[in-house]
Formats: structure tokens, C-alpha cells, sequence
């Protein structure tokens, strides 16, 4: 018996003693903010001030110090994020995280992004290519020079980085790219449809289609059932699409202090550290011959030496995606020789052969091929054993898979802009993924640009994959950049974009079959006519931003009580409550969570029947659709698996009360009366660490969550991933950013990320904005001088301090 006391004291005394020490390392891998560091790099001096919400303030002597300071500050802040961003996009996370990372690899390593990334560099002005090669030096004089531990992931996977190069801030660019770009998941899935109904019924569920496009919907001759299917769980895996932002614009003539009034808050993935990091940099520069400061202040994303959203002292800029269609998939007909057919005859396939090494396993071999329009995609399906057409391949052709990208230099070239003029001309060399640029300068102009390769198609509309062997369907060249959207100073004195379609409809040009419902730009256009009686100023530009009314309830919610009946008195309780709401998307009410969990059963229940296996891969909810069903195409309403025909007001009605029901069963979280629900205990967001959060226990310890507002249809944005599902209506996507220019006074711009700026878990800085982003709150990042409880790094030249 003592023997067995002795071995569990001695257990217990191990498990402390491992806890210790990993709290130990964890705490001693925190940075240094404070003192003085030698180290190789900086040509003199550099005071890096961080105020007590951890944002730096980067106070260099020229430009490439400021830059090298910038990726020193993300090195100590960020370094898993900027070492999982380039593993990523490089196929190479199965090194560090084993085979269940094989896939990820996979599909990276047959895009091709990195390969990509590193010829870009070589295709930058001298410019540009010093930022990138000084911000890489400070974050290896960082790696080289710490006296602390690495950050916990690091201990955890057990590896040490390698040394940071400038194509590794390149590839974040073409994951944004393959992010905002969700077309040919769309492709995919109508010719999956269409081998299911007519191609006219296909086209109702794609109700914002333009009208009169080119090419009717019909399917091509692959057979896409199994392989389409595949490859939509692919991207939904690897490289979801999240798109969405608002932006917009005042004029001068329209706000207190005489000058324009500039928000954007873009709409990402929610993750822990989110995509953001808050900086300011300043160095020794002139304008028109006067001495002065060089500023680059607003939002940075980790890896990446630029300002992306941000001002300098003179102009302003943020942005939206456009939702443009620069990706098409192209039929390819093998031929008997083992190549495929092109309009001149067979041609060979480029190949090329890539080792994917395994974290405890063998390497995988890769074969990955390529014909003249871009990889071959449907391999990807092969290798999840998915047996697709023996005669035919799908290859993808993308704006972001080009050898000579210019992007950089545009982002480069518009921080230093000193006009509305300077930065649409900067913008020239943007080349994807194309954004709806908005920027303002201090002299009173405003200004709009939607830059970007925009491919000029011999014919068809990219709606659905097309035979590649014809040449019918390829790419002919580019939209010249003068023909591309672009306003500057309407008379209207406003701009606004919130992805809504960003020309007229008789554009001479395609940039999309489709474009998102206009809710929010409706919305943002509501509330700027309701300040046109005052002079706007930054508050009134918050109040939008923080805006959770959603103008979609309004369009569908009153078609939907005129068709819907009840005998239920609960359910007459809950009709009532409905009919007298203002469609606000309030985390306290129960209204919004009755609404959705409706809107979700009534799209089953009007589509699930007719699109079958392929209606899990239909996400989301149109309510321009859903309006369309409810106003007059009735065909959806009878569910065809049934015996009876069933009409809208049925389906409508059946819905209601499989969603009250849903909702009562989940007693933990609703309670028995509906009147008491919540939006807030299922619309939480949701901040989830890459690596910790899929480990147990320390999930819970660095997942952070917040009960959120808003809905997908508000421009406070609150995007969720499923109605139902493990975690209902959990809000994954959003406005991680909210900034706001006043050109009158650069230097007091407001900011706000969600979740914090650190990146270290045991950092009090890990979450500590979070709630002031829930809330409205905002920051300003005036000059270093000004702060007050600041602390103060200074990193000193060793050459310098040899001296």
C-alpha cells in the first residue's frame, strides 16, 4: 500500500512538474518590449513604443529601417501565424503537422502557389524589392538575436523556423486571392445541378445572374458527378471563399470638419490572432521640398511589410472585393498519346514532380500536371480516390497563377500616394485580387478604382466549366485599366461599396455573371441619406459600421407572414413578435435566431427534394431566391418526395414549426418559451487558434468567444457557416478591422481589430480588444511622442555600437 502511495505522489509530482516547466516556457517566450538590443540590420537607431494595448509605434531614421523594425515587431508577436501563413500557401504544413495535413499540402503543391509567389519577386521595382528584403531581415535579426524561447506552438510541434525570405510575404497575396475568389466552386456545383434539373431551374437558384448572358447554362460533355462533388469538399476544406467588406467615401461638402470622411472595414475568416495587426511607422521625409514625417499608419497583416487598409500623411485608403470572376475551369479531351487536345493538335502536358515530406511518415510523391490554361484540378479528386471521366480533365486557369504579378508594387506605390491622382495612378499595376479600392486625400478629393487582370473571354460567361480543346472559350486578354470601374469626386460627393455590383448594367465589359444582393450597400445608402440634413463626422461613420438592421428581414420577413398560418398559440405568439420587429439583428432578442432557424427549414424545404445529394453543397441562403419561390415560382414549393402538392404557404408554415420545435429541443441553450430566446447564445464569435484549437484542453483555453450582433445581410457583418450543425449559427466571418479617415486630421484615424494584438496566448494583449471591438469602441494611433504609460524597445546597429 505505501509502494502504491509513493508512486502517485510521485506521479502527481511529475505532471507538476511538466506544467511548471511548460508554463514556465511559455511565460519566458513572451517578447521583450523594453531596453535596449543590439543586433546586425538597422542602419541607426530604431525606437519601437508600444502602448499599453500593444500596438508599436515605429520610429525609424529611413525607410528601410521602418520596415525592418515592422517585421521585427511581427516576429515577436506573430511568428506561428507569418510560419503557418507560408507553410500553407507553400504545401508544406504535413512537415510539422503529419498526414492529416497531407491534404492541405496537396492542394496547394498542385496550384502552385508558392513556385508563383517566388517569380513575383523577381518581377518588383528595386523599390519594392527592398521593403520586402528589409522587412525579411528584421524578422530573421528577430529569429537570430532572441534571448527567449520560440512561442509555445513552436515548443509544442518541436521544430525551429527556417529564416524568412521575401516569397514568403509574396504568397499571402494568392491565398487572399484563392480566398476571395469563389467562382469555381460555383462552376462546379451548376454543372453538378445541371445534370440533376434543366438548365432553366438551374438559373433560379443563381437568381442575380445577368441577364442575357452570353452562355445559356448547360452542362459540357464531363461527366462532373463524382469529381465535382470531391473537389467542392476540397475548397470548402482548403480554401473557402470568404467575401464580403464595406467601404465608403464622404466628400468634404458633406461632414463637420470640411474634409472627406473615409470607413472600410473588410469581412474576413474569424481566427486567433485575427488576420490584423494595428502599426504605425514614421520616418525623416519631405514633400514639395519641406522636411517633414513619413508615415505609414493602420492595419498590417503579419508576414507582409505593408499597410494594406491605412493613411500616410497625405491620403487615406481601404477596400472591398469585388466578387470578380477571374477563374474559369476548362474541359480538357485527352488524346491517345497521353497528351490533350488544343485547337492546333496534341499537345504534352507540363509535368513536374513534388515530395511532400510527412511528419512521421514517408515522403509523398506528387505528380502534378498542367496544360496551357492551368493545372489540372480534377487530379485532386484522384487523389481522394474519386474516379472521374476517362477521357476528360478539368484544369484551372486563375489570374493569380502568373509568373510576372505587379501587385506589390501597386500596394507599395499607394502608401506613398500624396493625391486621390497618385493613387489611382499606383493602382495601375494591381493585378488581383480585384478590389474596390476607395481613397481620399487632404486636399479634398475622393476617388474609386476596381484594378485587377479582368480576363477578356472569347465567349461564355465562366458560369460553367467549357471544352478547353476548341479555343471557343479562352482567355483573348485583359480589361485595359482605363475602361475598368473607376470614379473620381461624383458630384454626389459619395461613394459607397458593400460587393454589390459596381457598374451598370450595360457595362461593355464582364466582370461577373453575378454579384452579391445589395443589403448592405442598401443599408449604408439609408443611413447616409439620413445625415445628408447635418455635417457627418467619425461617430456618425461608426454608427454605420456597428450597424445590425438587416434590410434583407425586411424584403422577405413580410412575404413570408402573409403566406404563413398557425393554429399553434406559441406559434401565434411568435407571428405576432415578428410582425411588430424592425429587423435589428440584436444579440439579446429572440427574434433574429426564430428568423434564421426559419429561413434555414423553409430553404430545405423548397429545395432539398429537387437538388438531393447535391443540396448540402447549395450553402447559404439567397433571399432574393427565397422571394422569388415565395412571389410566383411555385414549382419549388411542392416537395416532389411526397404524395400530395404542397404549396408555398405549406412549406412556409411546416418550416415555422420545425424550427420552433429545433430550437425547443435544445433545452440547455433556449428554454421553453421562444419569446425568452437569444440571438446572442448561438450567434457567438468565434476566435479559434490554428494549432490550439484543435487540441483538447488547450482548446478551450486560447479558443476566445464573444456573443456577437448582426447577421450575414448587416453591415455589421455576422457570418456563420451552418444554421445547423454542432455549432448552430456560430458567427466565423466578419469585420476583424473597423477603420475610419478623417482627412481633416490624419493622425486621429480610428481603428479597432477584434481579439487583440498578440498572438502569444499567455500575452495580456491576446484578447484584450475584443470586446471593445464588439462594442463600437475604436483607437487612435497618433504620433509616439504623444503617449503617455508607454514602454520603449530600441534596437541599436552593431556596427554602431562597436564603434
Amino acid at each position: 500500500m505505501i509502494w502504491l502511495k509513493r508512486i502517485t505522489l510521485l506521479f502527481i509530482c511529475l505532471v507538476v512538474l511538466v506544467i511548471g516547466s511548460a508554463a514556465w516556457l511559455t511565460w519566458q517566450s513572451l517578447p521583450r518590449v523594453s531596453g535596449d538590443v543590439t543586433l546586425p540590420g538597422p542602419e541607426a537607431s530604431i525606437d519601437i513604443t508600444r502602448a499599453r494595448n500593444g500596438i508599436p509605434y515605429i520610429q525609424a531614421q529611413n525607410e528601410g529601417d521602418a520596415y525592418f523594425a515592422l517585421g521585427y515587431v511581427h516576429a515577436q508577436d506573430r511568428l506561428f501565424q507569418m510560419e503557418f501563413m507560408r507553410r500553407l500557401g507553400a504545401g508544406r504544413l504535413a512537415e510539422i503537422l503529419g498526414k492529416q495535413a497531407l491534404g492541405s499540402d496537396q492542394f496547394m503543391r498542385t496550384l502552385g502557389l508558392y513556385g508563383y509567389a517566388e517569380q513575383n519577386v523577381t518581377a518588383l521595382s528595386p523599390e519594392t524589392h527592398m521593403v520586402l528584403e528589409r522587412y525579411a531581415a528584421g524578422v530573421n535579426a528577430w529569429l537570430a538575436t532572441r534571448q527567449q524561447p520560440l512561442p509555445p506552438e513552436f515548443q509544442l510541434l518541436h521544430f525551429t523556423p527556417e529564416p524568412w525570405r521575401p516569397a514568403d510575404s509574396m504568397v499571402w497575396q494568392k491565398l487572399m486571392s484563392l480566398s476571395l475568389a469563389g467562382n469555381w466552386r460555383d462552376e462546379l456545383l451548376r454543372a453538378r445541378l445541371l445534370k440533376l434539373l434543366p438548365p432553366e431551374r438551374v438559373a433560379e437558384l443563381w437568381p442575380d445572374l445577368v441577364a442575357g448572358s452570353p452562355t445559356t447554362l448547360a452542362a459540357h460533355d464531363f461527366n462532373p458527378a463524382q469529381v465535382a462533388s470531391t473537389l467542392i469538399e476540397l475548397i470548402d476544406a482548403y480554401a473557402p471563399p470568404t467575401l464580403a467588406s464595406n467601404i465608403w467615401a464622404l466628400s468634404g461638402e458633406h461632414t463637420s470638419s470640411g474634409k472627406p470622411l473615409l470607413a472600410s472595414d473588410p469581412h474576413l475568416g474569424y481566427q486567433a490572432p485575427i488576420i490584423w495587426y494595428l502599426a504605425r511607422l514614421e520616418w525623416p521625409g519631405q514633400f514639395r521640398g519641406e522636411l517633414g514625417r513619413e508615415v505609414r499608419s493602420g492595419a498590417t497583416t503579419p508576414g507582409v511589410p505593408f499597410t494594406i487598409i491605412g493613411h500616410n500623411m497625405h491620403t487615406a485608403w481601404g477596400m472591398t472585393t469585388t466578387h470578380a470572376d477571374l477563374q474559369d475551369l476548362f474541359i480538357e479531351k485527352l488524346t491517345a498519346d497521353g497528351g490533350y487536345e488544343t485547337p492546333s493538335g496534341s499537345a504534352k502536358f507540363e509535368e513536374r514532380t513534388e515530395v511532400i515530406n510527412v511528419r512521421f511518415s514517408d515522403p509523398v510523391t506528387l505528380r502534378v500536371r498542367r496544360t496551357r490554361h492551368g493545372p489540372v484540378v480534377s487530379d485532386l479528386a484522384a487523389f481522394q480516390n474519386a474516379d472521374g471521366s476517362q477521357d476528360t480533365v478539368l484544369a484551372l486557369a486563375a489570374t493569380m497563377l502568373r509568373d510576372d504579378d505587379r501587385t506589390a508594387n501597386a500596394v507599395y506605390d499607394m502608401s506613398k500616394s500624396r493625391s486621390v491622382g497618385d493613387t489611382k495612378e499606383a493602382l495601375r499595376q494591381f493585378e488581383g485580387p480585384q478590389q474596390n479600392f476607395m481613397y481620399a486625400d487632404r486636399f479634398g478629393g475622393i476617388g474609386f478604382s476596381a484594378p485587377a487582370l479582368v480576363p477578356i473571354r472569347a465567349s461564355g460567361d465562366g458560369t460553367v466549366p467549357v471544352p478547353g480543346w476548341s479555343g471557343d472559350y479562352d482567355w483573348q486578354g485583359w480589361v485595359p485599366y482605363e475602361e475598368l470601374p473607376h470614379s473620381m469626386n461624383p458630384a454626389s460627393g459619395r461613394l459607397v461599396n458593400a460587393n454589390n455590383r459596381p457598374v451598370p448594367e450595360d457595362y461593355p465589359h464582364l466582370i461577373a455573371a453575378s454579384f452579391p444582393v445589395g443589403y448592405r450597400a442598401e443599408r449604408i445608402d439609408r443611413r447616409l441619406n439620413e445625415l445628408a440634413q447635418k455635417q457627418a463626422n467619425w461617430q456618425d461613420m461608426l454608427s454605420i459600421q456597428t450597424d445590425a438592421v438587416s434590410t434583407a428581414v425586411h424584403d422577405i420577413l413580410p412575404r413570408l407572414l402573409t403566406v404563413t398560418s398557425s393554429e399553434n398559440q406559441t406559434t401565434n405568439a411568435v407571428l405576432t413578435a415578428l410582425h411588430a420587429w424592425d429587423g435589428t439583428m440584436d444579440r439579446a432578442r429572440p427574434e433574429p435566431l426564430i428568423f434564421l432557424s426559419w429561413i434555414d427549414f423553409l430553404k430545405e424545404g423548397l429545395l432539398k427534394d429537387d437538388l438531393g445529394e447535391a443540396y448540402a453543397s447549395f450553402r447559404g441562403v439567397n433571399p432574393v431566391l427565397l422571394r422569388n419561390i415565395l412571389t410566383g415560382q411555385s414549382n419549388w414549393c411542392d416537395d416532389v418526395l411526397s404524395a400530395p402538392t404542397e404549396d408555398c404557404g405549406q412549406i412556409a408554415s411546416q418550416a415555422l414549426e420545425k424550427a420552433l420545435r429545433w430550437l425547443s429541443d435544445r433545452d440547455e441553450t433556449t428554454g421553453a418559451d421562444p419569446l425568452t430566446w437569444r440571438w446572442g447564445d448561438f450567434h457567438r464569435a468565434q476566435f479559434a487558434h490554428p494549432l490550439f484549437g484543435r487540441v483538447p484542453g488547450l482548446s478551450a483555453l486560447t479558443t476566445v468567444e464573444i456573443e456577437a450582433d448582426g447577421s450575414d445581410n448587416t453591415v455589421n457583418r455576422g457570418g456563420y457557416r451552418s444554421a445547423r450543425g454542432r455549432a448552430p449559427f456560430l458567427n466565423t466571418h466578419g469585420a476583424g478591422l473597423r477603420a475610419i479617415f478623417d482627412l481633416e486630421n490624419l493622425d486621429q484615424s480610428r481603428f479597432i481589430t477584434a481579439v487583440g494584438q498578440s498572438g502569444h496566448p499567455a500575452s495580456p494583449h491576446y484578447d484584450d480588444l475584443n470586446d471593445s471591438w464588439r462594442d463600437g469602441g475604436m483607437l487612435t494611433l497618433p504620433p509616439a511622442h504623444t503617449l503617455t504609460n508607454a514602454e520603449k524597445l530600441t534596437l541599436l546597429p552593431l556596427a554602431k555600437a562597436i564603434e
